[in-house]
Protein backbone atom coordinates (compact mmCIF):
# COMPACT_ATOMS: atom_id res chain seq x y z
CA UNK A 1 0.00 0.00 0.00
CA UNK A 2 1.01 3.62 -0.45
CA UNK A 3 2.81 4.80 2.70
CA UNK A 4 1.44 8.34 2.28
CA UNK A 5 -2.12 7.09 2.76
CA UNK A 6 -1.53 4.82 5.76
CA UNK A 7 -3.67 5.24 8.82
CA UNK A 8 -2.29 4.88 12.32
CA UNK A 9 -3.54 1.27 12.63
CA UNK A 10 -1.70 0.39 9.39
CA UNK A 11 1.48 1.91 10.80
CA UNK A 12 1.13 -0.24 13.94
CA UNK A 13 0.82 -3.38 11.79
CA UNK A 14 3.85 -2.49 9.64
CA UNK A 15 6.12 -1.68 12.57
CA UNK A 16 6.17 -5.19 13.97
CA UNK A 17 7.47 -5.96 17.46
CA UNK A 18 10.89 -5.84 19.02
CA UNK A 19 13.01 -3.95 21.51
CA UNK A 20 13.23 -0.77 19.40
CA UNK A 21 9.50 -0.74 18.72
CA UNK A 22 8.67 -1.21 22.40
CA UNK A 23 11.00 1.63 23.33
CA UNK A 24 9.41 3.83 20.67
CA UNK A 25 5.88 3.05 21.87
CA UNK A 26 6.82 3.66 25.50
CA UNK A 27 8.32 7.04 24.64
CA UNK A 28 5.41 7.85 22.33
CA UNK A 29 2.93 7.03 25.05
CA UNK A 30 4.86 9.19 27.49
CA UNK A 31 4.86 12.09 25.02
CA UNK A 32 1.14 11.80 24.27
CA UNK A 33 0.33 11.47 27.95
CA UNK A 34 2.41 14.47 28.91
CA UNK A 35 0.63 16.65 26.38
CA UNK A 36 -2.66 15.97 28.16
CA UNK A 37 -1.08 16.26 31.56
CA UNK A 38 0.43 19.61 30.62
CA UNK A 39 -2.96 20.84 29.41
CA UNK A 40 -4.83 19.66 32.51
CA UNK A 41 -2.08 20.08 35.11
CA UNK A 42 -2.84 23.71 35.73
CA UNK A 43 -6.53 23.11 36.36
CA UNK A 44 -5.80 20.26 38.78
CA UNK A 45 -2.87 21.58 40.77
CA UNK A 46 -3.25 25.33 40.46
CA UNK A 47 -5.04 25.64 43.80
CA UNK A 48 -2.21 23.98 45.79
CA UNK A 49 0.28 26.05 43.79
CA UNK A 50 -1.55 29.23 44.74
CA UNK A 51 -1.12 28.43 48.42
CA UNK A 52 2.34 26.89 48.23
CA UNK A 53 4.00 29.32 45.84
CA UNK A 54 1.82 32.38 46.22
CA UNK A 55 0.68 32.52 42.60
CA UNK A 56 -1.66 35.31 41.57
CA UNK A 57 -4.36 35.16 38.90
CA UNK A 58 -2.15 37.25 36.60
CA UNK A 59 0.77 34.87 37.04
CA UNK A 60 -1.47 31.85 36.39
CA UNK A 61 -2.62 33.45 33.13
CA UNK A 62 0.97 34.22 32.19
CA UNK A 63 1.93 30.62 32.95
CA UNK A 64 -0.75 29.21 30.62
CA UNK A 65 0.06 31.69 27.84
CA UNK A 66 3.81 31.05 28.01
CA UNK A 67 3.40 27.25 28.04
CA UNK A 68 1.06 27.29 25.04
CA UNK A 69 3.23 29.78 23.13
CA UNK A 70 6.32 27.64 23.69
CA UNK A 71 4.35 24.58 22.64
CA UNK A 72 3.43 26.26 19.35
CA UNK A 73 6.75 27.97 18.64
CA UNK A 74 8.85 24.87 19.34
CA UNK A 75 6.46 22.79 17.19
CA UNK A 76 6.99 25.20 14.29
CA UNK A 77 10.72 24.52 14.26
CA UNK A 78 10.61 20.82 15.17
CA UNK A 79 10.59 19.64 11.57
CA UNK A 80 13.66 21.63 10.57
CA UNK A 81 15.54 20.57 13.68
CA UNK A 82 14.61 16.92 13.09
CA UNK A 83 15.68 17.16 9.44
CA UNK A 84 19.05 18.52 10.47
CA UNK A 85 19.85 16.21 13.41
CA UNK A 86 17.63 13.19 12.75
CA UNK A 87 14.17 12.40 14.04
CA UNK A 88 15.31 9.69 16.41
CA UNK A 89 17.91 11.87 18.13
CA UNK A 90 15.57 14.85 18.38
CA UNK A 91 12.78 12.60 19.68
CA UNK A 92 14.91 11.01 22.39
CA UNK A 93 16.77 14.17 23.47
CA UNK A 94 13.56 16.14 23.56
CA UNK A 95 11.91 13.45 25.70
CA UNK A 96 14.87 13.53 28.08
CA UNK A 97 14.76 17.33 28.19
CA UNK A 98 11.04 17.30 28.86
CA UNK A 99 11.40 14.83 31.72
CA UNK A 100 14.32 16.77 33.20
CA UNK A 101 12.53 20.12 33.00
CA UNK A 102 9.37 18.62 34.51
CA UNK A 103 11.26 17.08 37.42
CA UNK A 104 13.21 20.28 38.01
CA UNK A 105 10.01 22.37 37.97
CA UNK A 106 8.61 20.16 40.73
CA UNK A 107 11.38 21.08 43.16
CA UNK A 108 12.10 24.76 42.49
CA UNK A 109 10.72 27.37 44.84
CA UNK A 110 11.11 30.49 42.68
CA UNK A 111 7.97 31.10 40.61
CA UNK A 112 9.93 32.61 37.69
CA UNK A 113 12.21 29.59 37.45
CA UNK A 114 9.08 27.45 37.66
CA UNK A 115 7.59 29.43 34.75
CA UNK A 116 10.76 28.99 32.65
CA UNK A 117 10.93 25.25 33.33
CA UNK A 118 7.23 24.71 32.55
CA UNK A 119 7.75 26.70 29.34
CA UNK A 120 10.56 24.29 28.42
CA UNK A 121 8.29 21.34 29.14
CA UNK A 122 5.63 22.84 26.86
CA UNK A 123 8.23 23.42 24.16
CA UNK A 124 9.58 19.89 24.35
CA UNK A 125 6.04 18.50 24.20
CA UNK A 126 5.48 20.60 21.05
CA UNK A 127 8.63 19.20 19.45
CA UNK A 128 7.78 15.63 20.34
CA UNK A 129 4.22 15.83 19.07
CA UNK A 130 5.56 16.75 15.63
CA UNK A 131 8.57 14.44 15.57
CA UNK A 132 6.83 11.36 17.05
CA UNK A 133 4.30 11.13 14.23
CA UNK A 134 7.01 11.51 11.56
CA UNK A 135 9.17 8.94 13.31
CA UNK A 136 6.27 6.45 13.38
CA UNK A 137 5.91 6.74 9.60
CA UNK A 138 9.68 6.23 9.14
CA UNK A 139 9.51 3.13 11.36
CA UNK A 140 6.67 1.76 9.23
CA UNK A 141 8.55 2.44 5.99
CA UNK A 142 11.72 0.72 7.20
CA UNK A 143 10.03 -2.45 8.41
Amino acid sequence: SDMASLELNDIYKHMGTGKAQYLYWCLSGLISYTEYVELTMLSLVILPLRCERGLTAKFETLLVVVIMCCFGVFALFAGKIADKFGRRQVFIYSAIGMIGAALASAVVSNKWVFLALRALVGGFVGVNMVVASCYAVEFAQSS
